[in-house]
């Protein structure tokens, strides 16, 4: 069944048309250039379970060390939770897709600033978590490798679990669904860090707290290098994955015109044969019907 490419209800509101948000195309999250889409359900089915998993096991790891009053003080959990949440998202609308004849009816049917939301977690998500790994790999991650061995079991399953497949499972998704990013999204996202710094603020503020050590304003000279560094670290994060989702779209145009071409090469090859065949059907007819005419002059 050919995919129909539907577009949302718009709210005619110039901010959402200026942002694109409505030029967003539901049939484009759960449909794959390279997969059915039932397949690519059953890819988000794990990525739902074990980022599920990762979640709570998170939750309870917090709250065990008495440090859940931080949990969502740190970017880390809440880019995680914006994965579970698009991954669980998703596949209710996947589902729901499948269910309704393949055609998008929950996206369509629901509120038009939900699917505004939507494509704007989507930005979040796929930015953030190449930006997570990143900073904690290259920044933060000395304490958790010098103990080594030392580590408890779930530290060493979640830490590599939020700061790396994480990462792994984000990428999968973007290979394999046929989203759309687009550039001034990216304003949005930089806003979204803005709040998250203030929100970072106001935990210093109120209990002393730094939650990442490079946030330090004491040091005006460092602070202000990593500050710059990390939003450049961003904006170069989100431009990638642009690249990533334009790679994927033109691979699968290659695909598609190699498919063509092999098709219309195989197309010629049979036409060729069908007209040697018929030729040579009535060169065997000519001589048959040739030696029964003349055997009727033959004397008796």
């Amino acid at each position: 069944m050919p995919v129909q490419d539907q577009f949302i209800q718009s709210e005619a509101n110039k901010c959402i048309e200026w942002f694109g948000l409505d030029q967003f195309q539901p049939e484009k999250a759960v449909t794959s250039h390279f997969l059915p889409s039932s397949g690519l359900l059953f890819l988000r089915l794990i990525f739902v379970l074990y980022s599920g998993a990762v979640q709570w096991a998170s939750v309870y790891w917090m709250a065990s060390h008495f440090e859940f009053r931080h949990y969502f003080g740190y970017f880390t959990y809440l880019t995680f939770i914006g994965l579970h949440a698009y991954f669980v998202v998703t596949f209710y609308h996947h589902v729901r897709y499948l269910l309704s004849s393949r055609r998008p009816i929950s996206f369509l049917c629901q509120w038009p600033m939900l699917n505004y939301l939507y494509v704007y977690l989507y930005h979040t998500v796929i930015t953030f978590n190449l930006v997570t790994p990143i900073v904690y790999w290259g920044l933060l991650s000395s304490d958790f490798l010098s103990k080594g061995s030392d580590n408890d079991r779930m530290e060493w399953w979640l830490t590599p679990s939020v700061h790396g497949a994480s990462m792994v499972m984000m990428l999968v998704d973007v290979f394999f669904n046929r989203m759309v990013v687009m550039t001034r999204m990216l304003l949005l996202v930089l806003l979204t860090v803005i709040i998250y710094l203030c929100l970072a603020l106001v935990y210093y503020e109120t209990e002393g707290w730094l939650v990442y050590s490079f946030m330090d304003l004491s040091q005006p000279i460092r602070a202000v290098m990593y500050y710059s560094g990390v939003f450049f670290l961003f904006v170069a994060c989100f431009f990638f994955q642009k690249a990533i989702h334009l790679l994927r779209d033109f691979l699968f145009q290659v695909k598609a015109h190699r498919g063509k071409n092999k098709v219309m090469d195989e197309s010629m090859l049979y036409g060729q044969k069908g007209l040697v065949t018929p030729m040579m059907d009535s060169g065997i007819a000519s001589q048959i019907t040739f030696v029964n005419s003349s055997s009727h002059h033959l004397p008796v």
